[in-house]
């Protein structure tokens, strides 16, 4: 397995593992099947491309077949006022890979990535509250819960809340 930052050449491989999580675990992102599937190229690129967006950074996991299996994406606050805020986007692992490490080898990744930003004092993360393995990953990982926001998400025709999760990096 190589552990990478990912970048506009993973655009038709990321694309294909957002549609597999989209459909397999409809909490890995908030973003729904059906938008995945309208994502133009130049929209991919731009999301993977760290030069054109250096406030978003991409990790991701390729298996002995170069595929991509799982990933991560860390994201920087924009403005001053939040700098001091980084927040985790869309963790993905393949089942079949589950139960590696390589979720906590991703976050570990994004970690180190907010070591070069020293404004940066927590990070953030925001799970479905129905997304019980991913929560209890985070609070395994050192992350406190700090908000629920009830019916905060429709699926369908259901309704599921956010928790927001909170650790301390600086």
């Amino acid at each position: 397995m190589i552990f990478t930052q990912l970048n506009a050449s993973h655009c038709q491989a990321y694309k294909k593992l957002m549609l597999m999580a989209t459909q397999e675990s409809p909490f890995s992102w908030i973003t729904s099947h059906n938008e995945v599937r309208t994502l133009t190229e130049r929209e991919m690129t731009e999301m993977l491309d760290h030069g054109q967006n250096e406030s978003l950074i991409n990790v991701g996991v390729l298996g002995t077949k170069k595929e991509l299996i799982a990933c991560l994406s860390l994201a920087f606050a924009t403005q001053h006022r939040l700098a001091h805020k980084a927040t985790l986007h869309g963790l993905y692992v393949l089942p079949e890979f589950r139960r590696q490490g390589i979720a906590r080898e991703l976050l570990t990744m994004c970690i180190n990535s907010i070591t070069e930003k020293p404004e940066v004092i927590y990070l953030d993360v925001t799970v479905v509250t129905a997304a019980l393995a991913a929560r209890q990953f985070y609070r395994a990982t050192g992350f406190s819960s700090f908000a629920l926001e009830p019916d905060a998400v429709k699926v369908g025709q259901h309704y599921y809340g956010l928790e927001s999760l909170r650790m301390s990096v600086g």
